[in-house]
């Protein structure tokens, strides 16, 4: 569960609605990959479903906000799935 930026609390499980961003055979393939994909069409789906269209037909303020909750997302729920990187 993440709060939105209006203290709304917004659930980053999956839609029963929504197909799943990749196949049981991919999340075990690229648990990371996929995970961060599950956020993403997971939060946009709800700022769709909350706003009525999709984020940012209003304004920057909202595709911005949506993009913070997605990254809140793959920050809190995909941590433990993806190692971190090593900059070159």
């Amino acid at each position: 569960m993440i709060n939105d930026t209006t203290g709304d609390t917004v659930s980053s499980a999956p839609s029963s609605k929504a197909p799943p961003a990749c196949s049981v055979e991919e999340h075990s393939q690229m648990p990371c990959v996929c995970c961060k994909k599950d956020c993403w069409y997971t939060i946009a789906a709800a700022a769709t479903h909350e706003l009525g269209h999709m984020p940012g037909e209003a304004g920057e303020r909202e595709a911005m906000a949506t993009l913070r909750l997605i990254r809140a997302c793959m920050v809190s729920d995909c941590a433990d799935l993806c190692m971190p990187r090593i900059p070159f």
